[in-house]
C-alpha cells in the first residue's frame, strides 16, 4: 500500500515537473510575439528596401512594386502596379500622392494612419493588448527568406485577426493574412523578392524623386479639425476605437466638400464620409458592398439631410454599428 502510494506522488511529482516548463514556455509565447510585432512595425518605417509583392482580395491577384527609404527629409514610399491599369502612389511622410496614366497626378490626403503596406508604426501594444490576443506560431521560408509567423487574435467580433509572418533577419513584414470567420483569410498580401539595403541607393533616390520635383496641386484639399470647433457628430464606437481624425475635404475638380472622420483601434480604421443634401442625391434604401476585408455602408441621417457613407477593414457588424449611431448636433 505505501509502495503503491509512493508510486503515485512520484507520477504526480513528474507530471507537475513537465508542467512547470512547459507552462513557462506558454507564458512566454505572448511576450515573444508582442516584441517581434513590435519590432515588425519599426522595421517598416526605417528598413531601405524594394521588392515585389502580390495582393488576393476576393479572388483577384494583383502584382504590385514597393519602393521604401528613411533619410534626412524622412520615409519615401513608392507604390506601382505591374498589372491592370498603370499607376503609382506614393508617400512622402504623411502626404500622398496618386500618379495615374498620362502623367495625371495628384495630393490625394494626409496620412497619418498607415503606411503602404497597412502598417501603422506609430501604434503602441498599450493600445492593442485590450482588444488583441498575440500568440507565436509557424516558421515559414517567404520570399527565399525563413519568417516567424505571429497570430494578433481579436477578443471581440468587432474587428478581425491579422496573422503576419516576419523576417528573422531583420523584422520585415513579408507576408499579412487578414482572418475572418472560421479563422479564414479574407485579404492577403504576400512579398515574392524583396531586398533589404543599409543605405540608400541610387535607384531607391530615382524611384521616389517625384515627390521632391512635383509641385501639384491637391485633389483633395483637407482643413483638419480636431480641436474644440470639430464637427459635432456623435457616434458609439465599438470598444477600443478612438477618434483618428476629422475635417473638411473640398474636391479640386467639383468643388464639393465633404466631411471625413477616421476612427482607428491602431490596425483596423473605418472612414466616414458625410455629405449634405443637396449635393449629395438622397438614397432610398441602404447600400452595402463587400470586397474582401472591406466593408461598406451608405445610408442617409436620421434627419434626411445628409449622405453617410462608412467604410473600414472591419467586419460587417462594425460598420453597421457605427452607421446606425452616427447622429448630428444639429
Amino acid at each position: 500500500m505505501n509502495m503503491e502510494m509512493n508510486v503515485k506522488k512520484l507520477t504526480l511529482a513528474m507530471v507537475v515537473g513537465m508542467l512547470i516548463p512547459i507552462a513557462g514556455v506558454l507564458a512566454e509565447q505572448p511576450l515573444a510575439a508582442k516584441a517581434l510585432f513590435e519590432k515588425m512595425m519599426m522595421a517598416s518605417k526605417a528598413l531601405n528596401y524594394e521588392g515585389i509583392f502580390v495582393y488576393n482580395r476576393n479572388g483577384r491577384m494583383d502584382t504590385l512594386k514597393i519602393v521604401h527609404l528613411n533619410d534626412q527629409e524622412g520615409e519615401h514610399e513608392e507604390l506601382t502596379a505591374l498589372n491592370g491599369v498603370n499607376w503609382r502612389v506614393i508617400r512622402k511622410n504623411d502626404q500622398v500622392f496618386c500618379v495615374f496614366p498620362g502623367n495625371n497626378a495628384g495630393v490625394l490626403q494626409h496620412h497619418k494612419i498607415r503606411n503602404l503596406l497597412g502598417l501603422n508604426p506609430a501604434v503602441t501594444l498599450s493600445l492593442l493588448e485590450g482588444h488583441y490576443l498575440f500568440a507565436m506560431e509557424q516558421v515559414e521560408r517567404i520570399a527565399g527568406k525563413i519568417s516567424q509567423a505571429i497570430f494578433v487574435k481579436p477578443k471581440d467580433q468587432f474587428r478581425y485577426g491579422y496573422r503576419f509572418w516576419v523576417d528573422r533577419e531583420n523584422s520585415l513584414l513579408l507576408r499579412t493574412d487578414v482572418v475572418g470567420e472560421g479563422n479564414k483569410a479574407v485579404e492577403q498580401m504576400m512579398f515574392t523578392m524583396v531586398k533589404v539595403y543599409q543605405e540608400v541607393l541610387p535607384t531607391l533616390e530615382k524611384a521616389t524623386s517625384y515627390l521632391r520635383e512635383t509641385n501639384q496641386p491637391p485633389v483633395q484639399a483637407r482643413s483638419s479639425m480636431m480641436g474644440p470647433e470639430r464637427i459635432k457628430w456623435r457616434v458609439q464606437l465599438p470598444p477600443g476605437f478612438f477618434l483618428a481624425e476629422q475635417g473638411i475635404v473640398g474636391h479640386r475638380a467639383d468643388k464639393k466638400t465633404f466631411e471625413h472622420i477616421v476612427y482607428t483601434d491602431g490596425l483596423a480604421s473605418i472612414s466616414v464620409f458625410i455629405e449634405k443634401y443637396p449635393h449629395a442625391k438622397p438614397l432610398q434604401n441602404r447600400q452595402a458592398i463587400q470586397q474582401g476585408a472591406i466593408n461598406a455602408l451608405a445610408l442617409m441621417d436620421k434627419n434626411n439631410q445628409h449622405r453617410i457613407t462608412v467604410v473600414g477593414e472591419v467586419p460587417t457588424a462594425t460598420v453597421q454599428k457605427i452607421a446606425d449611431s452616427l447622429n448630428s448636433d444639429f
